[in-house]
Order: C-alpha cells, then structure tokens, then sequence
C-alpha cells in the first residue's frame, strides 16, 4: 500500500509539472485529437461487447450490476488511457522539452485513475444505470 501510495505521489507531481509546461500551438491540439482517436480505436471492441451483454442481461439480474461495475472501471482506464496516450504524443511533438522525457508513465496512468473525479464519474454512472437504464 506505501509503494502504491508513493506511486500515486509521483504520478500527482508528475500532473503538477505538466500543468506549469506551456505548450501551446497546432502540435499540442494535434496530440490531443490523435490521443482521443487512439483511445476510441482501442475502447470500441470492448464498448461492442459491453453493449451486447447489456441487451442480453436485465436489471434484475445480478450479473447486470457485476457488468455496470466493470464498464464504470472501464471508463475510468479509458480516461486513464487516454492521459498517457496524450502526454506520450506530447513528448514525440516535443522533444527538445526536458520534463516530458523522464516521465513515469504507470504513476501518471494510476495518478488519473484514481483521482477524486473518478469516483464522481462512478457515481454518475451508477445513479445514469439505477433511474434510466
């Protein structure tokens, strides 16, 4: 639990140093448009999937809730998924930026993972399931 949490410290100074960075300019809106191609390229087989099961499965039954905890764990290593696609993509447009070469790409992936905004994002999918599905 210490290495995790030592992980998750690096992963959030990490953040911090890619938040004072200012790069600006076309090569930045690039890697961005690029990261979310790259993650909807990875994430539609497993939406496919999830989305086949959800016709075949019923609220009622208890794997329906089994699967609606695995798809909110999806989105989370998504949105995870896509940071790191993204600082990745930052570092190759930039490569004459020192701090965007020694990053720890696992602490910064477990950083954006379990932020506090994650577990809104659970609990907005969980509350969207519950009233509407």
């Amino acid at each position: 639990m210490k290495k995790l949490i030592k992980l998750y410290q690096k992963g959030s100074s990490i953040s911090d140093t890619l938040e004072q960075l200012e790069l600006k300019g076309a090569k930045a809106w690039k890697a961005l448009l690029f990261s979310f191609l790259l993650t909807i390229l990875i994430a539609v087989p497993f939406v496919l999937i999830i989305a086949s099961c959800y016709f075949i499965y019923s609220k009622v039954m208890p794997f329906f809730w089994v699967l609606s905890a695995l798809t909110s764990i999806l989105i989370l290593v998504g949105y995870g998924l896509s940071a790191v696609i993204y600082v990745k993509l930052l570092s190759i447009y930039f490569p004459d930026v020192e701090e965007l070469k020694n990053i720890n790409y696992g602490a910064y992936f477990l950083k954006e993972v379990l932020q506090p905004f994650s577990f809104v994002i659970i609990l907005g999918y969980f509350a969207f399931v519950f009233f509407v599905l």
